[in-house]
C-alpha cells in the first residue's frame, strides 16, 4: 500500500509541478540573500576602510603640521564632539616608544603588541580577547614616527548577524509563501486539464458528445487544447448525427424499392413461365440498379451535411442545370397532377 501510494505521489503531475516551483523559489531567494550579505559585507568592510584610511591621511597631515600636540588636540575635540566614530589611534616614536595612544573603553582587550610597526599602507588584524572582533588597523610611516589608525569590526559584525536573523526569517516565510503559491499556481494551472479529463470520462461513461469542456479566455496552450477539444466533439456530434439521419433515410429510401423486388420475386415464382421468370429478372436488375443509385446518393448527401465530402468547386450555367432538373421530374410532376385530377 504504502508503495503503491509512493508511486502515485511520484507520478502526480501537481505535486511535481509545486515542487520544481518551490524548488526554484527557494533557491533563487537563497542565491538572492547569499548575494546581498556578501555585498553588505563587502561594502562594510570597504566603508570601516575608507574611514580608517581617510582618517589616517587627515591625522598624519596634521602631525607633519603641528607635530604631536596638533595631533592630540584633533583627537580629544573630536572625541568630545563625538563628529567621528570611535577609532583606535597609535603614534610610535622611531625607538617603539609609544607617543600617544588611544582605545575606547567598550572595545575590549586586544593584543597591540603583535601590530607591525612597519612601511605604509600595512593593514594588519588583531583579534579580541573577550569578544568577537578584528582590530583593523592601517600603518603609515611619517619619518619620526609611525602612526597607525584602526577600525573594530564589531559594529559590522552585529549588523551583519541582524541581517543574518532577518535573512533566516525571510527564507521562512519565502518557504511559507512559496509552498503556498505552489499549490495556488498548481490548482489555477492544472484546473483546465482536470476539466478535460472530467469531460472525457463523462462522454465515456454516458456517450453523449454534447458535454464541452469550459473555456477560461487566457489564450495560452492548455486553453487553446480545450477550444480544440470543444471543437473537436463539435465535428464528432456533426458526424454522428450525419450517420443517425443517413442511416435513417437509407431505412426510409429503401423499403419500398425492397418491397418491389420482393414482390416482382414471388410474382415470378408463383408461375412456371420461363417469360416471366425473364421480366422479372429485368425488373429485379432495374431495381439494383436504382438501389445502388440512391445509396450512392443517399451517402453523397451525408458526406456533405456532415462536411466530410471535398467539394470541388467550378463555374455552371444556371440555366442548363435548372433545364435539366425540369426535364429530370417533368414526367413525375405530370403523374402526380393526373393522380390528383383523377
Amino acid at each position: 500500500m504504502s508503495s503503491k501510494w509512493t508511486d502515485r505521489v511520484s507520478q502526480a503531475l501537481g505535486l511535481r509541478l509545486a515542487a520544481w516551483y518551490l524548488g526554484t523559489f527557494l533557491v533563487s531567494t537563497v542565491v538572492i540573500g547569499v548575494l546581498t550579505y556578501g555585498l553588505l559585507g563587502s561594502l562594510l568592510e570597504q566603508r570601516d576602510h575608507d574611514i580608517i584610511q581617510s582618517t589616517l591621511r587627515e591625522y598624519a597631515t596634521r602631525y607633519q603640521a603641528g607635530g604631536l600636540p596638533a595631533l592630540a588636540r584633533a583627537i580629544e575635540s573630536e572625541q568630545r564632539s563625538g563628529t567621528r566614530e570611535p577609532l583606535f589611534v597609535r603614534l610610535v616614536g622611531p625607538f617603539e616608544d609609544v607617543l600617544l595612544y588611544s582605545l575606547p573603553e567598550t572595545w575590549g582587550a586586544f593584543d597591540l603588541e603583535a601590530l607591525p610597526g612597519g612601511p605604509n599602507d600595512i593593514w594588519s588584524q588583531v583579534r579580541s580577547s573577550d569578544r568577537n572582533a578584528v582590530l583593523e588597523v592601517a600603518t603609515i610611516d611619517l619619518g619620526d614616527a609611525v602612526l597607525q589608525v584602526g577600525k573594530t569590526s564589531e559594529a559590522r559584525n552585529q549588523l551583519l548577524s541582524n541581517f543574518r536573523r532577518v535573512l533566516m526569517l525571510g527564507a521562512g516565510l519565502a518557504l511559507i509563501i512559496g509552498v503556498v503559491g505552489g499549490v495556488f499556481l498548481t490548482r489555477s494551472t492544472l484546473k483546465p486539464l482536470r476539466d478535460l479529463r472530467d469531460a472525457v470520462r463523462r462522454i465515456l461513461q454516458t456517450g453523449q458528445t454534447d458535454d464541452r469542456v469550459p473555456v477560461y479566455d487566457t489564450e495560452d496552450t492548455v486553453d487553446e487544447l480545450s477550444t480544440l477539444f470543444n471543437a473537436m466533439l463539435a465535428r464528432i456530434t456533426t458526424l454522428i448525427l450525419g450517420m443517425r439521419n443517413a442511416l435513417d433515410h437509407v431505412a426510409h429510401d429503401l423499403r419500398t424499392p425492397m418491397t418491389r423486388l420482393r414482390v416482382t420475386a414471388e410474382s415470378a415464382l408463383a408461375t412456371n413461365d420461363p417469360a416471366n421468370y425473364r421480366e422479372a429478372l429485368s425488373d429485379c436488375l432495374e431495381e439494383s440498379e436504382r438501389v445502388l443509385s440512391m445509396l450512392t446518393t443517399l451517402m453523397d448527401i451525408s458526406e456533405a451535411e456532415t462536411g466530410t465530402m471535398k467539394l470541388n468547386v467550378t463555374r455552371v450555367a444556371l440555366a442548363a442545370l435548372v433545364q435539366e432538373v425540369v426535364d429530370l421530374y417533368e414526367d413525375t410532376a405530370e403523374d402526380a397532377s393526373r393522380r390528383r385530377a383523377g
